[in-house]
């Protein structure tokens, strides 16, 4: 019986280190638990963050998104402002190029107009002379004072028709002033 009181012994024995390995192991199972729980909590927490920053950026990128829609919007708003000022300035420039062919052509032909009033002019000085010419060769014969007072005439014939071609060519010159003032007076007063 003793082998059987020692037997029991042995078995007690077994089966209190086979519960203290139990116990080490549960123990040891305890922990690698809290440990994990612990892990997962952390991941938990930075799980939250990143959501957290994720939501953040995406606010901002929503705002940012609807303040580049905006500056879009006004962009779109200045080009067609521009491109309406554009239009209206290209058809006020070529309104007034219209104007200026017309003055052109108007101060065309009022300079051959006076071309040929002095043209007429000059023909009438070169009949005169001729005229003149011929009288001084008939009345060579005659006095000294004929002479002078027919050099008097032509003289006054000579300065009239040059001062009728000044006058001429002074009128000219007020008309293209005017004209020219007229132009820049409609370019400066474009918007």
């Amino acid at each position: 019986m003793q082998n059987k009181g020692g037997g029991d012994h042995l078995a007690s024995l077994f089966l209190e280190e086979h519960i203290r390995n139990i116990t080490a192991i549960v123990m040891q199972l305890n922990r690698d638990t809290k440990v994990l729980q612990e892990h997962i909590h952390a991941r938990d927490n930075i799980s939250y963050g990143t959501n957290s920053a994720l939501k953040t950026l995406a606010m901002c990128q929503l705002s940012g998104l609807g303040d580049l829609r905006g500056r879009v919007a006004r962009c779109d708003a200045s080009i067609a402002r521009l491109s309406a000022e554009h239009k209206t300035t290209y058809e006020g420039l070529q309104h007034f190029n219209k104007e200026q062919q017309a003055a052109k052509l108007i101060l065309k032909r009022k300079i051959k107009d006076a071309e040929g009033q002095i043209s007429q002019l000059l023909n009438r000085v070169d009949l005169s002379i001729s005229e003149q010419s011929t009288k001084v060769k008939m009345s060579h014969r005659d006095s000294n004072h004929q002479l002078q007072l027919l050099d008097t005439k032509f003289k006054g014939t000579v300065e009239e028709l040059s001062n009728e071609i000044l006058s001429a060519r002074n009128w000219l010159q007020k008309e293209q002033e005017w004209i020219e003032k007229e132009l820049y007076r409609k370019l400066t007063s474009f918007p």
